[in-house]
């Protein structure tokens, strides 16, 4: 009586069929995937018959198998309705909401939560696309929690998007930027000490006041500052963060005592050796020298007095301060 199958087991007597029941074979399909090659099955056995008979088999095995795959009739694939990428991400998959943009992340954390780029990539010199591609992603984001949007801009983000951009169009580009920079901040600081399942576009207040009081360091005004950009964040956006938490509305004021005064003004001296030294600097300090000339570069071409006291003359000042552009 066939304890595998009738084709195979008419190669196998009794010894081999045993043998092969105590390797676990107990099927066709458990025979003819077991082994690659007829080697393998000289390896597992050491009696030539056995050897012989169970290769027999093996390859009667096998060709029921490719015999059996081919008469599997093919199932048509069902169509997928097509679903928005974002709205995928948005609606079907919760846990990804939780992730910022890339944009938005710091450095070490961008590897980890990589995500797929853009099909419409924008212009090399538009500044203001990558923001609003940010924001909007973020109001997406938040979804139905969303104090200011409704439904329909998450159902429908590409119909409503050029709505979004033209809410925005009269938001100074670098308003926009320091926006951007306050809220990196935050994001920055939730990667490192908020727990993932802790959406980043609502916080506890306790946290968001946490990480005020750790801005609050900075300066008399930082958490000030931090605090009216996140404001905007959730008046012009609506993401909910708990602005008005009494845990946080105690930010939109600067610390007690602070009175904002006048710094002594530098040295033309000091100003014209940093001007002098621009052209080899690189990166924060190419940076911080420009801003400085922004700031003081301009007026000392106006003060000839001040100009003239430090042995240099108008055109040579006004040739370190255009190197410094």
């Amino acid at each position: 009586m066939p304890w595998i199958g009738r084709v195979v087991d008419s190669h196998l007597t009794d010894a081999s069929a045993s043998e092969l029941l105590g390797i676990g074979v107990e099927t066709p399909a458990d025979l003819a995937f077991l082994w690659s090659s007829e080697v393998e099955i000289f390896d597992a056995f050491v009696d030539p018959a056995i050897q012989s008979q169970v290769t027999a088999a093996w390859r009667a095995a096998r060709v029921e198998a490719e015999i059996t795959i081919a008469q599997i009739p093919e199932q048509p694939i069902a169509k997928k309705h097509r679903v928005n990428q974002i709205q995928c991400a948005i609606g079907a998959r919760p846990k990804k909401r939780a992730v910022p943009p890339v944009s938005l992340l710091p450095g070490p954390f961008q590897v980890r939560f990589l995500q797929q780029p853009s099909s419409r990539q924008p212009d090399p010199g538009d500044e203001r696309t990558p923001i609003l591609d940010m924001m909007f992603e973020v109001v997406l984001a938040s979804g139905c929690h969303n104090v200011l949007f409704g439904e329909e801009l998450v159902r429908m983000p590409f119909e409503s998007r050029p709505l979004f951009d033209r809410k925005l169009q009269v938001v100074p580009l670098e308003a926009l930027k320091g926006h951007r920079r306050a809220f990196k901040r935050w994001v920055t600081y939730h990667a490192e000490h908020c727990p993932a399942e802790m959406p980043y576009w609502q916080p506890p207040a306790l946290t968001l006041s946490q990480f005020l009081l750790h801005v609050s360091r900075g300066g008399p005004t930082a958490a000030k500052g931090i605090y009216s950009a996140l404001k905007w964040w959730r008046e012009a956006l609506g993401i909910p963060l708990p602005i008005m938490d009494g845990l946080v509305a105690h930010w939109a004021v600067a610390e007690p005592g602070h009175c904002a005064s006048p710094k002594p003004p530098m040295s033309v001296q000091v100003l014209l050796a940093v001007l002098s030294a621009a052209p080899k600097l690189r990166g924060t300090m190419a940076s911080a020298v420009a801003w400085l000339r922004c700031i003081r570069g301009v007026s000392l071409i106006n003060h000839t007095m001040l100009v003239h006291s430090s042995g240099m003359s108008t055109n040579h000042v006004g040739t370190l301060i255009f190197k410094t552009r």
